[in-house]
């Protein structure tokens, strides 16, 4: 019956849905040689490519050191250490900010963080999907600015956005938890609420793709031609109005707390950062059971031939009970999106790059408006 139901939504999915056709094939005849020798030193010094070498650094300086500052601030923040010390300007003004982002970014993930992200690049390296895409690539540049983006919407809105839901949910869905739900053990309880909660982002990733107004804001994640570690954070700050009920629901439900899933929370995401990356990989017997790098790339895919499959978020087991699962395991392919007008990764600058990020946010709500212009004229 889900099949049944699914291939006929697909069937109108045109209607639904802007048509991304590849922009590696429209541009494939538009592309300059990109390979020129420098003069000298000196005229190397000025080119694109130096200057983009410049950015990555000061991105990646200025992402390990906003990770240093909050596992220090989380350090200090404990009995016995020297926070009450600062200032009471500084510790208002600076360090009560920097408390709210380490706690949303546990100690735990602080540590591993640097440990994962050098296994993953190290894995870019051996066995790249892509091997022309460089390790610190223009798209992995413009994808670490999105993580910070991503710790000022924890701050500045979910935290509020979640403590409403909570509220909602006590006063209204109460009678949805579970009986049984304090009589399991929590790693019952866990498994149950992983398996619940994959599913709930399966159908929410499905209505991403085929829901006309949510179309625009999904597809500033797709618009990515590198596919990086970084791409996974790259989500428009709207797209979190969905998710974040998705994934709070189901915790909800079997009465789970902040401590039973955070080592569960934590694999998840290093897990989307893994098969988000430029890795050459279908993990083997394993594909049949979770997402893969092989299989998300389809998904990410700007060919025809790939529209409309894969959307599973940790196990790729829905795909292949909705039949949505692309068969083939062997593609790599072009990913991104046809649309001239999104604001593709091009700066070669700091403050190009910032402002390419914030043309990238605004682009979805500039795409209804054209949108709504089409329909009413």
């Amino acid at each position: 019956m889900a099949r049944a139901l699914l291939s006929k939504s697909k069937s109108g999915a045109s209607n639904l849905r802007e048509p991304r056709l590849c922009w590696v094939t429209k541009m494939s005849t538009e592309l300059p040689n990109l390979v020129q020798p420098a003069a000298d030193i000196g005229a190397a010094a000025e080119t694109p490519s130096f200057r983009e070498s410049r950015v990555r650094i000061v991105m990646a300086a200025g992402f390990v050191a906003l990770a240093v500052v909050c596992l220090l601030v989380r350090l200090l923040d404990r009995p016995g250490s020297m926070t009450g010390q600062f200032p009471e300007w500084f510790s208002q003004a600076v360090v009560s900010r920097l408390q709210k982002i380490s706690g949303e970014w546990s100690l735990a993930s602080m540590l591993i963080y640097p440990f994962a992200l050098l296994a993953i690049l190290l894995l870019e390296r051996v066995m790249p999907a892509v091997p022309s895409q460089r390790t610190l690539s223009n798209g992995l540049v413009h994808d670490a600015l999105w993580v910070i983006v991503e710790a000022v919407v924890i701050v500045v809105f979910l935290g509020g956005y979640g403590r409403i839901l909570y509220g909602l949910y006590d006063r209204y869905l109460s009678f949805l938890t579970l009986p049984l739900a304090g009589a399991l053990p929590p790693l019952v309880l866990l498994v149950i609420g992983a398996i619940i909660l994959d599913l709930m982002r399966w159908c929410q990733h499905w209505l991403h793709h085929h829901v006309r107004w949510l179309w625009p804001f999904h597809a500033v994640h797709h618009a990515q031609r590198e596919l990086n570690l970084f791409s996974d954070y790259r989500i428009h700050f709207m797209e979190y109005l969905v998710r974040r009920p998705v994934a709070v629901l189901p915790m909800l439900m079997l009465g789970l707390d902040a401590p039973e899933v955070t080592w569960w929370l934590l694999l998840l995401a290093w897990h989307a950062r893994l098969y988000h990356a430029n890795i050459k990989s279908d993990f083997g017997v394993l594909r049949y059971v979770f997402v893969t790098p092989q299989s998300h790339r389809v998904h990410h895919s700007c060919r025809p031939e790939h529209f409309d499959c894969n959307y599973g978020a940790m196990l790729s087991v829905w795909d292949y009970l909705f039949g949505t699962q692309y068969r083939r395991y062997d593609v790599y392919p072009e990913t991104g999106i046809d649309d001239d007008t999104f604001p593709a990764e091009s700066a070669h600058s700091v403050s190009g790059v910032v402002g390419n990020v914030v043309r990238q946010m605004v682009y979805p709500f500039k795409r209804l408006w054209r949108m709504r212009a089409d329909t009413n004229g």
